[in-house]
């Protein structure tokens, strides 16, 4: 474990305190790691002490104490030396905002490994410390009882489970969704792609110029207001391009050059426009399509008293089409944005951050990311829940000797799903298509450039399709092109609606039948 200071037998400031907070904002965390705790694993004197109240809150109610915890301190503060009243009561203001998020936000299983490897350094140190002075002493029973007496301290880890018998297992194998669940895009589109769970490699695929960027801002900003912690790595764009499409998306307003009327699309049925819908609840009973009819503007529609039909959307009666109506978008002013984005950052951030990297495409590896994020880590006390890189292809690999550029990009796509794994995260990433740009046909479950390998990789994997006039129109089709761990099909497709003047890669979205 490359953070503990083998140096500094005082122990490890940064993860003593992880320890201590996943003991306070997690169950499973604080069962696991009562089973080698003991009241020298930790070196610290607040950390001590606020360990002291987890575990003994959670020998009386089998939980994490949480917001308790500030309960707990008031009643036993008056008791405490001065000095570790004021440390706990900073700890403690810091982490207010931590309780109301999700379990999965704290990386549980991360910080685990890291506390068990942390434990058994502490419980050797301790073991030191005690034969030394024996030594020192000339005490040779004493040192020879520290030798006998030593246990390592670790887990038990079961070899072979009984899932008729060992109920906590089954119970942690049901509850394993809900601890590691992290977010879902919204709508039909979530209900296609499902929910992305921690320690999964996934991938956005498309043609160039297809807005694989936008969707990878597109899963930050929806991961980043479930409060959770997002790296984003660009080497497809410059710091200040990335910053203004935020900002785009955080306002929904347009730059000076589309200011004005800008067409935003809607969903409607095919039925309820030409008629032929005869369903109770219908929204409109005349008939604005017919034979050879073009379909009127929105305006003029809306002068005959046309209202568009949702009523039985997600059945397979019903058939989406795509209304536009004229809205007028006013210039985005940056005090305006910088003052939504301090709201943002109050109101339903609660402590979480994006970390945005801009580096040149082709100097920076995997390897380079497990770097910046032990020092993220170590010096600021933050780790991502999801690292994002735009986009894998443009990536150095760590094998710095492999010449084929096939054999790289699967070496890329291996490592970041290691990547994955190591540190169980999400991560996501984008890569390019065997079709071309201005073909018609759709990216099917093997349209990945270069080397189908990359497949094998991913846990999850959506393909983004489009025509010329659908993106003139704001359409996008989106479909599944891996799931690894559910039930999916390459034939689903989710017509998703945007509109990236105002830099919105989704609006809406609905399950094709037949659009």
């Amino acid at each position: 474990m490359k953070r503990v200071r083998r140096d500094n037998l005082a122990g490890d400031i940064q993860l003593e305190r992880q320890i201590v907070t996943g003991m306070i904002l997690s169950q499973y965390f604080l069962r696991e790691a009562t089973k080698t705790y003991k009241g020298d694993s930790l070196s610290l004197p607040f950390a001590k002490i606020v360990a002291g109240w987890c575990t003994q809150y959670y020998g009386e109610f089998k939980d994490a104490p949480r917001q308790h915890i500030q309960d707990i301190y008031r009643r036993n503060k008056d008791e405490l030396p001065e000095d570790s009243a004021a440390v706990i009561e900073e700890f403690l203001f810091s982490l207010s905002e931590e309780f109301k998020k999700q379990e999965a936000a704290f990386n549980s299983d991360y910080v685990l490994k890291n506390t068990d490897e942390y434990f058994r350094l502490r419980a050797l140190t301790s073991a030191r410390d005690k034969l030394d002075r024996a030594i020192i002493s000339s005490k040779i029973e004493e040192g020879e009882a520290v030798i006998s007496g030593f246990h390592r301290a670790t887990r038990p880890i079961a070899v072979g489970v009984d899932p008729f018998r060992d109920f906590q297992y089954v119970e942690d194998a049901f509850n394993a969704d809900e601890r590691e669940l992290l977010f879902s895009f919204p709508g039909d589109l979530g209900r296609l792609l499902g929910p992305f769970y921690r320690s999964w490699f996934g991938m956005v695929v498309g043609a160039q110029g297809r807005g694989k960027t936008w969707w990878l801002l597109e899963a930050a900003m929806r991961a980043l207001l479930k409060r959770l912690n997002v790296l984003f790595v660009s080497m497809e764009m410059t710091e200040k391009q990335m910053i203004r499409r935020m900002y785009h998306w955080i306002t929904g307003l347009p730059n000076k050059r589309w200011a004005g009327e800008i067409l935003f699309p809607k969903f409607d049925c095919l039925w309820n426009q030409d008629g032929s819908c005869d369903m109770q609840g219908r929204a409109w009973s005349g008939r604005l399509l017919g034979k050879g009819k073009e379909l009127p503007s929105f305006e003029e529609a809306e002068q005959v008293g046309y209202k568009i039909c949702v009523a039985c959307r997600g059945e397979d009666a019903y058939t989406p089409s795509v209304w536009y109506k004229k809205k007028v978008f006013k210039e985005l002013d940056i005090q305006e944005g910088i003052e939504k984005a301090e709201d943002l950052a109050k109101y339903l951030l609660r402590g979480a951050r994006l970390k945005l990297v801009t580096v040149p495409a082709g100097l920076i590896s995997v390897k380079d990311i497990r770097v910046m994020l032990e020092n993220y880590e170590h010096y600021q006390n933050w780790m991502p829940d999801i690292v994002i890189t735009d986009y894998s292809d443009k990536m150095a690999p760590d094998n710095k000797f492999e010449k084929e550029y096939r054999h790289r990009l699967n070496d890329i796509s291996a490592a970041h799903k290691a990547l994955a794994l190591d540190k169980n995260i999400l991560v996501l990433t984008a890569s390019q298509t065997s079709i071309g740009r201005d073909e018609d046909r759709d990216i099917d479950s093997g349209g990945f450039a270069e080397d189908i390998r990359k497949k094998g990789e991913i846990d999850i994997g959506w393909s983004l399709n489009q025509t010329a006039m659908e993106k003139r129109r704001g359409i996008m089709r989106v479909k599944t092109m891996k799931q690894r761990h559910d039930d999916y099909s390459t034939l689903d497709s989710c017509i998703v609606l945007q509109q990236l003047k105002l830099g919105k890669p989704y609006l809406d979205s609905c399950i094709n039948r037949g659009f």
